[in-house]
C-alpha cells in the first residue's frame, strides 16, 4: 500500500493532533501525510517519580536502579551531587567508578535556595535511608550545614575564622575546627548532612588545596 509523508514529531499527543489540523487547515501538508506520536520512552520509569507541587522526585531509588539494570546496589558505591542556581535545583546520583551512567533524582525550577527546601527534598527520596557522599561547591555546603547566607562575620564552615579580624590575617595561621553550634556565630539550624559526608568536585578540591 501505497503511504504518504510521514512526520515524526516529539511533543505530546495533543501537540501533535493540534499541529496536524493547524497545517492541513493552511493546505501544508500533500495528501497522504501522516503525523506519529512515538515519544514513549519515558513512560516505564514513571512509577519510578513523583510530581508534588513544585518538585519532582525519585520515589524508589533502588527500584529505579533495578529498572536501569544496576541489580547489587550499595549505597557506598554512589555519591550525590547537588546543584542549584536561580533558576533550577538538580539533584543526581552519580557511581563513584563512573560504571553507570547518572541518574536524576530531583529536580525543580521554582524551589529556590534556601536550607527548609533542601530538607524538604532530600526527605522526599529518603536521603536518610541511604546517606551517600554528597558532592557539591562551597555554596551548598552553607545550605548543608545551615549556615547563614551572604556576608557574614564567621562564613568559613571549616574553621573559626573570623572575616573581619584584619590584625590578625597575616599572624594566626592555625584556627580551631569549628563547632556548629544552633544559634551561634550565624550557624541558623542543626547541619542536614555530616560534614564527614560532604565532598568538593575536583575542579574545587585542587583550587582550595
Amino acid at each position: 500500500m501505497a503511504r504518504g509523508p510521514l512526520i515524526a514529531h516529539t511533543c505530546s499527543k495533543e501537540s501533535s493532533e493540534l499541529l496536524a489540523s493547524r497545517l492541513k487547515e493552511k493546505n501544508l501538508l500533500k495528501p497522504g501525510t501522516l503525523i506519529s506520536f512515538y515519544w514513549k520512552r519515558h513512560e516505564e520509569f514513571l512509577p519510578y517519580f513523583t510530581q508534588e507541587n513544585e518538585i519532582v522526585y525519585c520515589n524508589n531509588v533502588e527500584g529505579l536502579l533495578n529498572k536501569l539494570g544496576v541489580f547489587e546496589y550499595n549505597p557506598n558505591d554512589w555519591r550525590l551531587f547537588i546543584d542549584s542556581c536561580k533558576r533550577s535545583l538538580k539533584y543526581v546520583l552519580l557511581h563513584n567508578g563512573n560504571a553507570s551512567g547518572s541518574i536524576p533524582l530531583g529536580h525543580s525550577t521554582t524551589l529556590k535556595e534556601k536550607y527548609s527546601e533542601i530538607k524538604f527534598v532530600q526527605e522526599k527520596f529518603s536521603y536518610y535511608e541511604h546517606n551517600w557522599i554528597i558532592c557539591v561547591d562551597l555554596k551548598m555546603v552553607g545550605f548543608l550545614l545551615s549556615l547563614q547566607c551572604g556576608y557574614t562575620k564567621f562564613p568559613c564552615f571549616l574553621c573559626l575564622w573570623d572575616s573581619r579580624a584584619r590584625a590578625q590575617h597575616w599572624i594566626k595561621r592555625d584556627w580551631p575546627v569549628r563547632e556548629l553550634v544552633p544559634g551561634e556565630k550565624n550557624v541558623q539550624s542543626h547541619p542536614l548532612v555530616e560534614r564527614s559526608k560532604i565532598i568538593l568536585p575536583p575542579f574545587i578540591s585542587s583550587w582550595v588545596s
